[in-house]
């Protein structure tokens, strides 16, 4: 329901009838769409967010194969909790269930965990982008509409 413009539309009546519990942003970019969502939510930030997508830098690791083998699967080598064969994702779901805590597998399983602090503030990414060699070499390929080169 939330994907289609008409059904995120319903969504969206039925949040301001019932309170304003919408915990999803629509999935489109319909100017209709994201105007009718604006006018119940003001997240700071987001909507600036939308109105330069096309400004984005695409992530185009996502899209290649081997990505979700490579991200989600891996083995990470450790038991969890009764689990004896656990991978990455593994890892993050009993730490959202609070079963273990992050910092009981830093010592060995120090990359695993910049991925999960990645993946839950955007801390690394904003390192990566703030490196003068990172925007130099993305400059130097070319990429004018990045997040990476600055004017």
């Amino acid at each position: 329901m939330s994907y289609g413009k008409e059904g995120f539309k319903e969504r969206m009546n039925l949040s301001v009838k019932n309170g304003p519990d919408l915990t999803t942003l629509p999935i489109s970019s319909d100017k209709e769409l994201l105007d009718k969502y604006w006018e119940i939510y003001s997240i700071p930030g987001i909507q600036d967010i939308y109105n330069h997508l096309n400004n984005a830098l695409v992530d185009s690791m996502k899209t290649l194969p081997g990505y979700i083998p490579a991200r989600w699967e891996a083995k990470i080598g450790v038991k969890i909790v009764d689990k004896d064969d656990t991978n990455v994702w593994d890892l993050f779901n009993f730490a959202s269930q609070g079963s273990v805590q992050y910092q009981d597998y830093a010592k060995d399983k120090g990359a695993t965990l910049l991925m999960i602090e990645n993946y839950e503030t955007g801390l690394i990414w904003d390192l990566y982008l703030k490196n003068e060699y990172i925007k130099k070499g993305s400059k130097m390929l070319g990429w004018k509409n990045s997040k990476l080169v600055t004017p």
